[in-house]
């Protein structure tokens, strides 16, 4: 992130020793604070979006097991109406039959429906009619009694359900108004999200750009200083340059002056001497001595006197007075040539003091310019001082507003942060209610499939058992009624045979009686009245016999009549059980009749609803054809041109709906054609085709208790899959069994 820069800071290096640096203190460290904190608000924004986009997936996954309950609930209502509807088909069923029951007692009373049997004596009359009336009323009673239970039952799991249903509603209601809260709050949570991040966006723009012109300015300083320095600092080298060459000449200048005044002074010590005209040796030796004073530095004394100096050192003095004048002249030379080398010099010097004097009105002139420089480095460190200064106040100032605008953004989303909270919280709950409810709805369902599963399996073995206790009393009752028939017709014949022995043996009495009283009139003796006596006793005794006779079909009579009422009693027991089951399977299957009269109930209604879960039924299941429903489509198996179809249920049943069961194979009834695995190896989603009967493994079919057909070959069912007939796991979530109606 670019630095801001704060103040100018001074150092000493040389003459112009100035140098500008960035200051690292306050205004990286305010950007980088306020970059921080918008670096936290997005991370929150990041949290808060990502926890509401869990929001909205929770919810969605809440709305898709509310449309299941609702599903459900629509399921439960539609077997209910069925149900419901079905029953009153049976009612309706059973009061056309107490009709032409009525009929039919009509009917017999026109034609002389009463029998008497009247006897001598002590005889008495049965009536017939009477004994239908009161079982007429008997049933109605219990019919009504059965209808009412049935009725109450009904209403009161109906009202269970609506119960149920109401609050399950009520709930979906709540979660619904909850939910659209939270949208809407998610919404203005979201829009004020949108507004904040506008809001950063253009205040971290507006600190970009600040920030950027503050760059671009003191780059610009930045520049304009370097070039200062740069000028400076090759003014500062070409001073030195002059400087160095100055010092070289004025040295040069000293040894110059020196040199000239030895050789001055030696010219001048020579003057002298010429002038002087003395002695030539003694000169010479004195202008030796002289110079050779002067040139060693004064090292030695003046010559003496030449009085007692002998030959040999005359010889010596000139000697040395010749080389001393070559010396001379060489050194005239020499001092033609200094003297050329010093007016050269002397030229040069005085070149260099020209140069010099520029040199130093230019060096004067560069510390007028080094002094304005500095006056203007000294301006614009005043004014980038100036200007710092105020760009620091305004970023303490806008820093400021940026924290009072983050504190405020900050306690809004700290707020919004508890807001949403709490809303979590909620949801949470709400979820958990939710999770608690379904799983005690679930539980419920579970337990009262179950019990219905088990009321179920009891009354379909009920139902079987009074199927063949049924079959059992209604042979018993046809050979009860064949011995009926034939104990009639003895009777009648007996009762013919008792009227006319007593219409004779009333002539005979009454004969009898004429003859005794003849007899009375005209015997008089004691053995004919003992002998009419005693054939009085044998006839008594034969009357008596006759009596006793009499009162043995009365008996008999009796028996029958009590054999008789026990089998419409057991007839009775058997329709109200079945109305019973009706009534207690309203939920789950339909209505059972028995027969009341001599048409069979279940064959006029065309089917015995009931769901085949236990083995011992099988051999039930085997003797009729049976109808094919998946119960979680409510679509009926059917077969046509060889191929399985799933359809809907026909008012009138015909052969490709309806199957057979034989050594475990169900068989088409229209085709012959056995379902199949296809394969023959039990795989998932492996589907099942209509093949040729062959009883092989692949053919077979479990029904369990569970109501799932399940195949031979493994532990798989029968499923429907897109409208298709397949084998696939158990599944403990969907229902996977069949309904099978019985047709007969």
């Amino acid at each position: 992130m670019p630095m801001c820069t704060r103040c100018l800071r001074k150092g000493l290096s040389g003459k112009f020793p100035y140098t500008l640096e960035r200051s690292p203190e306050r205004g990286p460290r305010t950007v980088y604070c306020l970059q921080k904190r918008l670096d936290n608000a997005d991370q929150i924004i990041n949290d808060l979006e990502v926890e509401l986009k869990n929001t909205r997936k929770e919810l969605d996954d809440a709305s898709l097991v509310r449309l299941d309950l609702e599903s459900k609930l629509e399921i439960a209502k539609s077997e209910i109406t069925f149900l419901n509807e079905f029953h009153e088909q049976q009612i309706r069923e059973l009061q056309e039959q107490l009709a032409q029951l009525r009929d039919m007692r009509a009917g017999g009373g026109g034609g002389g429906g009463q029998l008497a049997i009247a006897g001598g004596g002590g005889g008495g009359g049965f009536d017939y009619a009477d004994l239908l009336e009161t079982m007429r009323m008997e049933y109605e009673a219990l019919m009504a009694k059965n209808k009412e239970d049935a009725e109450r039952y009904a209403q009161s799991q109906i009202q269970e359900v609506k119960k149920g249903a109401g609050d399950t509603n009520a709930a979906l209601d709540m979660s619904k108004q909850e939910v659209g809260e939270y949208r809407s709050k998610c919404r203005s949570l979201e829009m004020q999200l949108e507004q904040l991040k506008a809001r950063i966006a253009m205040l971290e723009k507006q600190a970009a750009e600040v920030e950027e012109r503050h760059e671009r300015e003191i780059a610009g300083k930045d520049d304009r200083i370097s070039s200062m320095e740069a000028m400076i600092n090759e003014l500062k080298s070409k001073l030195g340059d002059s400087l160095k060459e100055y010092q070289e000449l004025m040295t040069v200048k000293l040894a110059l002056d020196m040199e000239i005044s030895a050789y001055r002074k030696l010219l001048d010590g020579i003057g002298d001497f010429e002038m002087a005209g003395g002695d030539f040796s003694s000169t010479s030796m004195s202008m030796s001595q002289t110079t050779s004073s002067s040139a060693g530095g004064g090292a030695g004394g003046g010559a003496g006197g030449g009085g007692g100096a002998s030959s040999k050192e005359l010889d010596d003095l000139r000697a040395k007075l010749k080389a001393m004048e070559a010396e001379k002249s060489k050194m005239a030379g020499e001092l033609k040539s200094a003297q050329q080398q010093v007016r050269r010099k002397s030229a040069a010097a005085a070149s260099s003091s020209q140069q010099t004097t520029k040199l130093e009105g230019e060096l004067r002139g560069k510390d007028k310019e080094i002094g304005d420089l500095r006056a203007e480095l000294d301006r614009l460190r005043a004014q980038l001082q100036n200007a710092s200064q105020q760009q620091s106040a305004q970023m303490e100032a806008q820093v400021g507003k940026l924290e009072g605008e983050l504190g405020s953004l900050r306690g809004e989303l700290s707020a919004k942060a508890k807001e949403y909270q709490d809303l979590l919280n909620a949801k949470l709950m709400l979820e958990k209610t939710l999770r608690e409810a379904e799983d005690r709805h679930r539980m419920e369902l579970q337990a009262r499939d179950d019990a219905l599963r088990d009321l179920e399996r009891e009354k379909n073995e009920q139902i079987a058992r009074l199927e063949l206790d049924l079959r059992e009393l209604r042979a018993e009752m046809d050979a009860k009624l064949a011995n009926y028939n034939d104990l009639m017709n003895a009777k009648l014949a007996l009762e013919k045979t008792l009227r006319e022995t007593e219409d004779r043996y009333q002539n005979e009495l009454r004969d009898s009686k004429a003859m005794i009283s003849q007899l009375e009139v005209q015997a008089s003796g004691a053995s004919a009245a003992a002998d009419l006596e005693a054939e009085l006793a044998r006839l008594r005794a034969e009357f008596a016999a006759c009596q006793s006779e009499r009162d043995q079909c009365f008996m008999d009579r009796d028996s029958l009549r009590a054999q008789v009422d026990a089998a419409a009693g057991a007839a009775l027991a058997a329709a109200s059980a079945s109305v019973s089951v009706s009534s207690s399977t309203v939920v789950e299957q339909s209505s059972v009749v028995e027969e009341v009269s001599g048409e069979d109930s279940r064959r006029k209604s065309g089917f015995i609803r009931m769901t085949f879960k236990a083995d011992d039924i099988r051999t039930i299941l085997m003797r009729y054809a049976f109808h094919m429903t998946f119960r979680l489509s409510s679509m009926a198996l059917t077969e046509r041109g060889g191929k399985l179809y799933l359809e809907e249920k026909k008012a009138n049943i015909t052969d490709d709906q309806l199957w057979n069961l034989k050594d475990d194979t169900i068989i088409s009834k229209s085709s012959n054609m056995a379902l199949e695995v296809t394969g023959g190896s039990a795989r998932k989603n492996t589907e099942i085709k209509l093949a040729k009967t062959s009883g092989s493994a692949a053919q077979k079919w479990g029904i369990g208790a569970d109501g799932l057909l399940t195949t031979e070959l493994g532990d798989l069912v029968l499923d429907v899959k897109d409208n298709k007939l397949v084998l696939n796991d158990r599944d403990k979530l969907s229902r996977q069994d069949w309904d099978l109606q019985i047709h007969q």
